[in-house]
């Protein structure tokens, strides 16, 4: 093996996933996994994305701007006039692989440039005995060797979104690369809707689930689960879980009880400890393979998610800490171990984070700076779009309520208030941490936020494109399986 010039990069964005489920962060699922990396690195109490969803989110985090910056508002097409890290680092002598979770960061819109390979589920992962996904099989055998035990893993507990599969795929792939210095990305979405852990963390999380006796049993249509608790309506749980739901709960949150909600938290939370066990592996391989000590890992969730906070669900929507508060934890040589940081990060802060650990140049036209370096923030930013809400809401919604959801939103949020400012020209003042809405602003509160706001992301507001009508058929799949089309 030839001495490296560069360190490794790792980059998994755990999709969806909320800091105060972790025990690292106080949360109330032991998660081994993740605590080893914060035991091993730099764990950061205050990161937060720059967008409530994933598009906007891995818009920030590739290209280092804001969203109005590089025009990623929503669902947009990746301008070809900005660096995005994996060209950056490919560049300068890196491998490049990823593996995007939802289609929603998929080549469709252009998150792929830079990469010599990326994985897109719905496109290159064989899922049928058909001569189309033989031939992918044949034209890369790393697909094939973890199949035999995915297929195992599936007989036991059931289906897992292919998630331990794809881990197995992403280690095998950056282990292919090991005599040159990687950049390995991958986006994991267990823990996004619709909830459905395996069967051992489902049923150990829902007393009075009834399913059947393997896991291979989940594939059959006549052998759907069941929710057998008193005072629960299963149809509701399910259609709140698929997203189906959301509307209904927005126009009315008597919609959904507490014991309904409660569920709801519960599957997410088992979705939770069933990725870490899987972030406890990939963690262990490195250290297995001798490569734990010239690899920087960056563990990180793109957004966060609703349950019930607020009066709503999942995420897309407002900007509130449960949707925007992500967890961060960094290790790797020349980083900080067993450390926590209270100062404020920003998902735009990862580009320039990335090329200060591995001792190269930022490009000059990101907006961060390294977490690490003196110029710490005193507040961060968010912002999205104006954008259509799925056809599906206005069965449920009045006509006021769906223009609320649709607006753009830009946000400024600093140690004791948040500021937010819409499409429609309504500033709204919350306090932190509580983020409960001030009635009377004081206007010099109000002003010195709002113009740091403006200064920083401008005060015009665009539209997202939206999915068009010329997706794949696997791709539009794949956004209708996480809920975001009928």
């Amino acid at each position: 093996m030839k001495e490296k010039t560069r360190k490794n990069v790792v980059l998994v964005v755990c999709d969806t996933l909320r800091p105060d489920v972790l025990s690292c962060y106080g949360g109330p699922v032991e998660t081994p996994g993740f605590d080893k990396i914060a035991k091993n690195g730099t764990l950061f109490e205050r990161a937060y994305a720059a967008g409530p969803g994933s598009s906007i989110s891995h818009g920030a985090l590739f290209t280092g701007q804001y969203p109005s910056e590089s025009g990623i508002v929503g669902q947009t097409e990746v301008p070809h006039d900005v660096p995005l890290i994996a060209e950056h680092l490919q560049s300068r002598g890196y491998n490049t692989f990823g593996i995007p979770g939802p289609a929603r960061i998929g080549s469709d819109w252009g998150y792929d440039r830079g990469f010599e390979q990326y994985l897109e589920k719905w496109h290159d992962i064989p899922s049928s005995p058909t001569l189309t996904d033989l031939r992918k099989a044949i034209e890369d055998p790393t697909l094939v060797k973890p199949m035999p035990r995915h297929f195992l893993r599936m007989a036991k507990q059931g289906d897992d979104k292919h998630t331990g599969y794809l881990f197995d795929v992403f280690m095998r792939k950056l282990q292919d690369d090991f005599d040159e210095p990687f950049f390995g990305f991958a986006n994991f979405p267990f823990v996004h809707a619709p909830y459905d852990p395996p069967r051992p963390f489902k049923e150990e999380a829902t007393p009075g689930l009834s399913r059947g006796s393997f896991g291979l049993t989940d594939f059959l249509p006549w052998m759907e689960e069941t929710l057998d608790i008193e005072g629960v309506r299963e149809d509701r749980v399910y259609e709140a879980q698929t997203g189906r739901g959301d509307p209904q709960f927005f126009a009315n949150n008597d919609w959904l009880s507490e014991a309904e909600l409660d569920i709801l938290w519960s599957w997410y939370c088992a979705s939770v400890k069933y990725l870490d066990t899987h972030i406890q592996r990939l963690w262990k391989w490195f250290e297995d393979t001798g490569h734990i000590e010239d690899t920087i890992f960056v563990v990180l969730a793109d957004h966060g998610e609703y349950f019930g906070e607020h009066g709503l669900l999942k995420h897309m929507y407002f900007h509130f800490e449960e949707a925007l508060h992500v967890p961060l934890l960094i290790a790797g040589p020349g980083v900080p171990k067993n450390e926590r940081r209270s100062q404020f990060v920003s998902l735009v802060d990862i580009f320039d984070t990335i090329c200060d650990a591995a001792g190269i140049a930022a490009p000059n036209e990101t907006s961060g700076r390294s977490v690490f370096s003196d110029d710490q923030r005193t507040a961060v930013f968010a912002e999205n779009g104006i954008r259509d809400v799925p056809d599906f809401y206005a069965d449920h919604m009045s006509s006021s309520q769906i223009k609320n959801f649709e607006r753009g939103r830009k946000s400024i949020r600093s140690e004791n208030a948040l500021l937010v400012l819409d499409s429609e020209g309504e500033v709204s003042l919350y306090d932190r941490p509580n983020e409960q809405k001030v009635t009377d602003m004081d206007d010099s509160r109000t002003s010195e936020l709002y113009d740091r706001l403006i200064s920083t992301l401008g005060d015009e507001f665009t539209t997202a494109e939206g999915y068009g009508d010329d997706l794949d058929e696997s791709v539009m799949d794949n956004l209708r399986e996480l809920g975001y089309m009928e």
